[in-house]
């Protein structure tokens, strides 16, 4: 045998529990901010396709793509930005995503 089937493991769990201690208190901050950066940014494209805000729709958009798909995003952009039926808005919209 040689020198590496000998050597001893190392175990990395007390650097993963310091990791773990140090970014917990940030966790649930750091989850809302990405919620409502998410939001935003699905909100942001929903207006822009449903409302012409702040630039409207390309000319040639399918309406299917306008009206559904900006309906989609607006509505689950504003709900995970707000935090309200995150979880449905989430799997709604990527939903939305996985057909676009």
């Amino acid at each position: 045998m040689g020198a590496c089937a000998t050597a001893p493991v190392h175990d990395m769990s007390p650097a993963r529990s310091d990791y773990a201690s140090v970014h917990a208190p940030y966790q649930t901050h750091t989850y809302a901010l990405l919620r409502t950066v998410a939001g935003f940014l699905f909100l942001g494209h929903g207006m822009s396709k449903r409302l012409g805000i702040p630039t409207p729709p390309p000319p040639r958009a399918p309406p299917f793509v306008i009206y559904v798909g900006g309906g989609v995003e607006l509505v689950t952009g504003a709900l995970a930005m707000l935090g309200l039926f995150t979880p449905w808005a989430a799997f709604l919209a990527s939903g939305e995503m996985a057909v676009a």
